[in-house]
């Protein structure tokens, strides 16, 4: 009897020593979404001008389309390493909880609703340019707009469009990018750390593709990381994904 149950704690010991090897062997870390390079609303200088931008849409505040005064999201016209034009850049006016945004080519012109429809909106002037802003809870660095008695801001289409409150994409995720996050590179290198984010969040049995999603994080969670190397990750994971590899072939799934 002494002996049985010697050799069940035995047996037990070791199961428990290769579980742990096994699941610590394939343990994947936990991925957080990357940190939008926008300034911080309610520390704001009162004068750096920045670009308003749509994480989703990937598009930033303009003017144009009808009397070039329609409020628009459209892709930077100098590129995510560019400088930005005045079309596409604003100052702000912060507070208790608000923020106007001044268009940097007119100062009285603000972006907002016609009084009357909230698909409505401008770069121009006008009385409801005052929006409530909230952090989002799905990026560090971007907010939601809203505005009394309207909505929340959104965008017409995936990729950007006009902008609208009711009947939008669902793309309500706004941030504002100083010129500098530009310049040294910041907007562009989070653009490919979400597009690997996106890849992340897809896989829906992480555990088969451990291996795979280690070896991106390794690039993903680099800080010295660079957009080209960022975006070469996200394309071996993909591909790692899209064939099947990593530990789905030796678990026969």
């Amino acid at each position: 009897m002494k002996t049985t149950v010697v050799r069940t704690k035995l047996w037990l010991l070791v199961a428990t020593m290769l579980f742990t090897g096994l699941t610590g062997a394939w343990a994947q870390t936990v991925w957080t979404a990357p940190t939008v390079p926008g300034i911080d609303l309610d520390s704001y200088d009162g004068s750096t001008a920045v670009t308003v931008y749509n994480v989703e849409a990937n598009a930033v505040l303009s003017n144009g389309m009808s009397w070039g005064t329609n409020a628009v999201a459209a892709r930077l016209e100098g590129g995510t390493t560019g400088t930005l034009v005045d079309r596409q850049k604003c100052t702000l006016v912060v507070s208790a909880g608000t923020v106007k945004m001044v268009h940097a080519k007119h100062t009285a012109k603000g972006v907002g609703c016609a009084s009357t429809n909230a698909n409505d909106l401008y770069c121009d002037y006008g009385s409801n340019f005052t929006w409530t802003y909230a952090k989002s809870s799905n990026y560090d660095g971007a907010y939601t707009l809203t505005q009394a008695g309207f909505g929340t801001l959104d965008v017409a289409s995936k990729w950007g469009g006009k902008l609208t409150i009711k009947d939008g994409y669902g793309n309500t995720d706004w941030a504002f990018i100083p010129q500098a996050s530009l310049t040294d590179g910041s907007l562009a290198k989070f653009i490919e750390r979400k597009a690997m984010w996106e890849v992340y969040q897809a896989v829906v049995d992480k555990s088969l593709f451990a291996t795979a999603l280690n070896t991106a994080y390794t690039t993903y969670s680099n800080a010295s990381a660079t957009a080209s190397e960022l975006r070469a990750a996200t394309r071996t994971l993909i591909k790692a994904v899209v064939a099947g590899t990593d530990r789905s072939k030796e678990l026969g799934k």
